[in-house]
């Protein structure tokens, strides 16, 4: 099943990516693979742009769409809530992405209890 999540988070990753890209080449067109240097502001605008677009995207588009992005809706994931409740729901996309922030914390939690935090407090499954 984490493979599965993993695969997933990937395939939004690429899409969020991509759609990163054509802002960033709209906001500075002058930023192209060849000119693009590791750390310089151009990197560090895009990587910031990709950050927020990507933690609004996993937020989002679960919140409204039922827990299904991009990648779970191909892997056919579905999160299913014992307690179909907006505050069940904002709170499992908020622990979610500071979970993005505290990977080792996150990765720890689910070797020892089999779940991911924001499935455990949130009392949500991915199935």
């Amino acid at each position: 099943m984490i493979i599965r999540r993993l695969i997933a988070l990937f395939i939004d990753a690429v899409f969020i990516s991509m759609v990163t890209s054509i802002i960033c080449l709209f906001w500075n067109p002058k930023t192209t693979i060849v000119n693009f240097h590791f750390l310089n502001k151009d990197w560090v605008l895009n990587y910031n742009i990709f950050g927020i677009l990507f933690l609004l995207y996993i937020f989002l588009f679960c919140l409204f769409n039922n827990g299904k992005t991009i990648g779970k809706i191909l892997l056919s994931l579905k999160v299913v809530y014992f307690e179909n409740k907006i505050s069940r729901r904002l709170l499992r996309e908020f622990i979610k992405s500071i979970g993005f922030f505290l990977l080792p914390i996150t990765l720890i939690f689910y070797i020892f209890k089999k779940r991911l935090p924001q499935d455990y407090l949130s009392s949500t499954i991915l199935g």
